[in-house]
């Protein structure tokens, strides 16, 4: 029957601020009590001060963690690690920026969090959000989170997020596939599976998912709906006219592929690890830097391929942005300044990206040491 009981002074004490130490002593106050009352003895002595306190310090040390100056060794991890099961590594990655932590969106991500977690996903994300409650409860949902370190809208931010999850694959693993989401797409996670057998079982090199229509029309804005459902037709049918598919082959002749209508405004998409610098090397800002390098990419060679999946959208944004002028005004901008640059990149020439100078990546690869 033991207690913890405070002395002073004593050559063997451990020095405290307070100059007290507490040490496991026998107490004659316990003996002869069962083991329960000594428990309700100990827990007694416990003040509220001292588990506010032990609180704060699980919380800064979070914080800290999360918020943590990248290190010199980058780090890998097992195939079972990233996705849960031996074969093909697969690792989702996003950005996020929300004011606080707080709000539809941020709910949304939490979601999506727990639902990677659930599928058995990896998922990475870089944060740009002010307020460092937002890193600290997406991490304690189970993402490999860290702050933006350099400036350059999402497009960066997107970058970040792909350079921290190439480095959480180890490179005995050419083969792996990442995944890109904007994490507010809380049912994606659950889709990702049917994604990575078709990219497993046809060589694809990348996978764009495609919305079940009666679904994409039921659960997406109003506005949305229209906007990317004419952004889709415009852009397939452009893309059938101009681009010329460069078949993967020894041979020298080129030859055409049929091409495959991609839903290019839903906004996940996966690659193969070859692929990545596409991205890496890329310098837009905004939506832009998810879909153009995809056209370098297929017109490079890459084997493309659309897979349809029962996407269903959250309720709770359709809710907030239907009717909403905000929402409809982002919408309208994302389908006039995509469509542009798109159907430049179909035709334009295809930039340089053989070299592994990533001057707009920085440190990346060392974030999530």
């Amino acid at each position: 029957a033991n207690n913890w009981k405070r002395r002073k002074g004593g050559p063997e004490k451990h020095q405290r601020a307070s100059g007290q130490t507490w040490e496991l002593m026998g107490s004659a106050d316990c003996k002869g009590r069962s083991l329960e009352g000594r428990i309700r003895t100990a827990v007694e002595k416990v003040t509220w001060k001292q588990i506010s306190f032990a609180l704060a310090s699980v919380v800064v040390l979070l914080t800290l963690q999360t918020l943590a100056l990248p290190h010199h060794d980058s780090r890998s991890v097992h195939a079972a690690n990233v996705n849960g099961e031996a074969g093909t590594e697969f690792v989702i990655f996003g950005t996020t920026m929300y004011p606080n932590a707080t709000g539809v969106r941020f709910e949304e991500a939490l979601e999506s969090v727990n639902n990677a977690r659930s599928a058995g996903w990896a998922i990475v994300i870089c944060d740009s959000s002010p307020d460092p409650e937002v890193r600290v409860r997406l991490k304690l949902a189970g993402a490999s989170v860290f702050a933006q370190h350099k400036s350059g809208g999402k497009g960066q931010g997107l970058r970040e997020a792909l350079q921290a999850a190439v480095d959480m694959v180890p490179p005995t693993a050419p083969d792996a596939i990442f995944a890109y989401q904007e994490i507010e797409k809380s049912d994606m996670p659950f889709h990702w599976g049917e994604v990575k057998d078709k990219m497993v079982r046809t060589g694809a090199d990348i996978a764009v998912p495609w919305r079940e229509e009666s679904l994409f029309q039921a659960t997406y804005p109003e506005a949305q709906y229209h906007s990317e459902t004419f952004g889709r037709i415009y852009l397939n049918t452009v893309a059938r006219e101009r681009i010329r598919m460069v078949g993967k082959s020894s041979l020298t002749a080129i030859h055409e592929r049929t091409w495959e209508d991609l839903d290019w405004h839903f906004g996940p998409f996966a690659f193969r690890r070859e692929w990545a610098e596409f991205w890496l090397q890329y310098d837009g800002q905004l939506w832009d830097a998810q879909i153009l390098p995809m056209v370098y990419a297929i017109r490079s060679g890459a084997a493309p391929t659309s897979v349809e999946i029962p996407f269903r959208a959250s309720p709770r944004m359709k809710g907030q942005e239907d009717d909403n002028l905000f929402f409809t005004a982002k919408r309208k901008a994302q389908l006039e300044k995509l469509l542009d640059k798109v159907e430049e990149a179909l035709v334009d020439p295809i930039p340089d990206y053989t070299h592994a100078v990533r001057a707009t990546i920085g440190d990346a690869a060392k974030l999530l040491a």
